[in-house]
């Protein structure tokens, strides 16, 4: 009978495309006359075994969907509309169409009720299953995020750790630099303090000493006087000397060559009768330079002595005859200047 049917339903399929595939995608609604859609039922229920025969669930689920929205009480367009969205893997439609053949009270929801119970059990061991794996991924996620996000804070912390390292090792330098700076200065510090006080100690050592050998000569009578090398300044340790006697040497050169040039000019023109005037100018001028050259050599010298003389150390008997002398002499050749140095 099977078999039958759906050899016509094929037939039907075959002679009348168009219809069917309209039936198949467009599903009317229920109108007043029962009767009338109990007819249109039975024809998507034929539609829809069929296709649930040739395993097009998607096809079929339409079909039986039409048949529940024409005639809701029916027990097997249900169970087959379960069956499809379960084959396609909707579970929750199906699940919901398993429980409404579960609670229905006909005797066609009898027969149904061992295998839709035991579907229902599996479908919520599914969901179970599907839920703990959904959890168990969103753990797995969760701990991926968690790992992630404290590697992430290890490696931030390593970072700040190295750079806390780098800066306290730079302030560590900087201070081991400074306290090396500060050692030096001190100890640089204490070493010219050292010196200046060796120096002082010597300075007093020898005064404490010339003062004993003074009273140790007092003692044997000897004059109280410290020598005059020891206590009377030099005279060439005084500035005023030096000035003096290189102003009055500087003088009395430049009065020897002025005076040289001049004679020199005056034999050239006496000896030529045809020499310019340029040449006894010349000459007038040598011998004016000269003259000025030669007084302040004679004002230089004469204020050297007059210091020397002012300038009267206390010496001993032996450095009387010391000293120094600047004697100008003057011939028919011109003048110059005699040092004399007496010891």
């Amino acid at each position: 009978m099977k078999f039958i049917r759906t050899a016509f339903f094929l037939l039907l399929l075959v002679l009348a495309p168009a219809r069917a595939f309209s039936q198949a995608l467009v599903c009317p609604d229920p109108g007043k006359d029962i009767e009338q859609n109990k007819t249109e039922a039975r024809r998507y229920f034929e539609l829809g075994s069929t296709y649930f025969d040739m395993k097009q669930f998607d096809k079929s689920a339409e079909a039986f969907a039409c048949v529940i929205k024409l005639v809701p009480y029916t027990v097997t367009a249900r169970y087959r509309l379960a069956v499809s969205y379960d084959r396609l893997g909707k579970l929750e439609l199906a699940r919901e169409q398993y429980q409404w053949v579960m609670v229905s009270t006909s005797k066609e929801a009898e027969p149904l009720k061992i295998e839709v119970k035991k579907r229902l059990d599996e479908i919520r061991k599914l969901e179970e299953e599907k839920v703990a794996a959904a959890k168990a991924e969103a753990d797995r996620l969760a701990k991926a995020e968690a790992d992630k996000k404290a590697r992430a804070e290890a490696e931030a912390k390593a970072r700040e750790d190295a750079r806390l390292k780098a800066e306290a090792d730079k302030k560590a330098r900087e201070e081991a630099d400074r306290k090396a700076r500060e050692d030096a200065r001190m100890k640089a510090e204490a070493d010219r303090k050292a010196k200046a006080e060796a120096d002082r100690k010597a300075k007093e050592d020898a005064r404490i000493k010339a003062e004993a050998d003074r009273k140790a000569r007092a003692a044997d009578g000897a004059s109280t006087d410290p020598p005059a090398t020891g206590s009377a300044p030099r005279l060439t340790s005084r500035w005023w000397f030096w000035t003096g006697l290189g102003a009055t040497a500087l003088l009395a050169g430049t009065a020897t060559v002025m005076g040289g040039l001049a004679i020199q000019e005056k034999q050239e023109y006496e000896k030529n009768t045809f020499a310019d005037a340029d040449a006894k100018s010349r000459y007038e001028t040598y011998l004016l330079v000269g003259d000025l050259a030669l007084g302040g050599t004679l004002l230089s010298a004469a204020a050297l002595g007059v210091a020397i003389w002012l300038w009267k150390p206390e010496k001993k008997l032996s450095d009387a005859t010391s000293g120094i002398w600047l004697v100008p002499a003057c011939g028919a050749e011109g003048c110059m200047m005699t040092l004399s140095v007496g010891f």
